[in-house]
């Protein structure tokens, strides 16, 4: 008598990776996207997740040069503390004319200039100030708290 199992073994954070991958040869971005979500909610320690992310998020830049997409990619090299390589991608988000979002905007401005700060490059830092002030500035009058806060 052999035993049939009803129930199918769950997929395994670097097997979703792997199909990521996969999925991001084709281009297809959003479903390698939702790969790596499920293989985070699976272990999100798990080797190589970050370096797919950054993946997934280049391959949306070079397809749609959307810079929300630019602000994911400087969040998680930020996280990754790749902080030079950050303020490239938080300085196109600023640069970008087509962002209207007030909140992204001073997302990007405050996480630039953290990013600044942990290597020390000091350049444009009274026009960062500058942008750091006026975003408090704005979401106080809106009566909304600052996304800038204290790290």
């Amino acid at each position: 008598c052999s035993f049939i199992s009803l129930y199918s073994i769950p997929p395994t954070a670097e097997d979703l990776i792997a199909a990521a991958h996969q999925s991001l040869s084709q281009n297809d971005t959003d479903a390698a996207f939702a790969q790596l979500a499920e293989a985070h909610a699976t272990n999100a320690n798990a080797p190589g997740l970050l370096v797919a992310f950054e993946d997934v998020f280049r391959t949306r830049i070079n397809l749609y040069n959307d810079p929300i997409d630019r602000l994911g990619l400087g969040s998680l090299l930020l996280e990754r503390e790749k902080y030079s390589d950050a303020s490239v991608e938080f300085q196109a988000v600023l640069d970008d004319a087509t962002l209207t979002d007030g909140t992204s905007r001073e997302r990007a401005a405050s996480s630039l200039f953290r990013c600044r700060a942990n290597v020390c490059d000091w350049s444009g830092y009274d026009e960062n100030c500058a942008a750091l002030v006026a975003a408090v500035r704005s979401s106080l009058d809106a009566n909304q708290l600052p996304t800038v806060h204290p790290y």
